[in-house]
Order: C-alpha cells, then sequence, then structure tokens
C-alpha cells in the first residue's frame, strides 16, 4: 500500500532530539548479495526503524514504523477477554538488563560497532554483573538511533509486567497490533 509506505516515510523522516544535536528519526543504509534470503534482507531493513508488516483491508502490505500511535483494538473485560492472567517479574527474573545493538559506523571505516549499552532500570541491581542481549542491526548507521532501537526492544523483551489474556475471536485482531487498549477495571 503505496499510501501508508509514504505515511511512514514521513514519521521515518521527522527530527528527534538526542545528546549531540537532532537526528533524522529512522535512515536505513542497505546492500544486499543477490544471493541473500530476500526475508533476510527484509528483516534487516524492518529492524532498522523498529517496524512490523501490516496488511490493510485489502490485503496489501506495508511498514508500520516504531513510533506510538492511538491503539485501534479495545478489549473489554466482560466482552472479549474471558480469562487474565498477570504477572510481573522479580528481581533476578529476566536474562539479560540491557540491550547493545551492533550498528554500521561511519566513523569507524564502516565497521560493525557495539552501541553503548542501554541498560533497563526495571533489572538493574548496582553491584551486580550485567547481561546484556546482542542484536545485529547492519542497517543502521547513527548511533543515536541504534540507541533508541535498544530501548525499544529492551522494553519489549525485559518487560517490568506481563499480561496474558484469553480472548475470543476478537483476539485474532491482536496479531497484527502493537498497542492495544485493555479496558478491565481501575486496580488492573
Amino acid at each position: 500500500n503505496w499510501t501508508k509506505v509514504a505515511e511512514q516515510a514521513n514519521i521515518c523522516d521527522q527530527t528527534v532530539t538526542g545528546i549531540s544535536g537532532t537526528h533524522t528519526r529512522y535512515t536505513c543504509d542497505v546492500a544486499a548479495a543477490d544471493d541473500r534470503e530476500r526475508s533476510d534482507v527484509e528483516e534487516e531493513i524492518l529492524r532498522a526503524f523498529d517496524a512490523q508488516i501490516m496488511f490493510d483491508s485489502t490485503g496489501k502490505a506495508w511498514p508500520r514504523a516504531g513510533y506510538y500511535y492511538a491503539p485501534t483494538v479495545t478489549l473489554h473485560r466482560n466482552r472479549d477477554i474471558m480469562a487474565m492472567e498477570t504477572m510481573e517479574t522479580q528481581t533476578g527474573e529476566s536474562d539479560t538488563q540491557g540491550v547493545i545493538v551492533r550498528y554500521t559506523d561511519p566513523a569507524s571505516n564502516w565497521s560493525v560497532q557495539p552501541s553503548a549499552p542501554w541498560v533497563n532500570d526495571d533489572h538493574y541491581i548496582p553491584g551486580q554483573p550485567m547481561e546484556y542481549l546482542t542484536v545485529d542491526v547492519p542497517t543502521i548507521s547513527d548511533h543515536n538511533q541504534a540507541m533508541r532501537i535498544a530501548k525499544a526492544i529492551g522494553k519489549r523483551m525485559q518487560s517490568l509486567r506481563k499480561v496474558g489474556p484469553t480472548t475470543g475471536l476478537r483476539g485474532l485482531k491482536l496479531m497484527s497490533e502493537r498497542i492495544v487498549d485493555l479496558s478491565y477495571d481501575n486496580v488492573f
């Protein structure tokens, strides 16, 4: 869906402020040999802007950039959710306490370099050795972007709270959503 692709390109072109000035929200530098699997190259491109593949009502595909948007699906307690399981992670439960993204650094003669470690405050224990999840995203060439991708991956994979709703057919729509509104109760 080229209209949606253009909308997402505008999101990627937005300017964000980092420690060392302003940066384009997302850029992607990619070159692929002819013998590489198309799906592998596509995955690298999607990782560069924390994207997921979406499909419109006519079946056309488009990538959704990692960017906050208002949820389009709401699950209601008495209508959609048959059972709810929640869990808060305990100290030391996460296998990793942060994320390092390996990106292509122009200042290092275009070699793959590790970003600074992003530390997940939810799992950080002072004085304890840290374990980091390392993710290769060679299509990134900006340290600021690598750090933002590290944070997005860390907040998603090393979440402090986990929710497991059991839903009916309406829950099938969740497979293509990253942000969902839960209308459960005030305490939850």
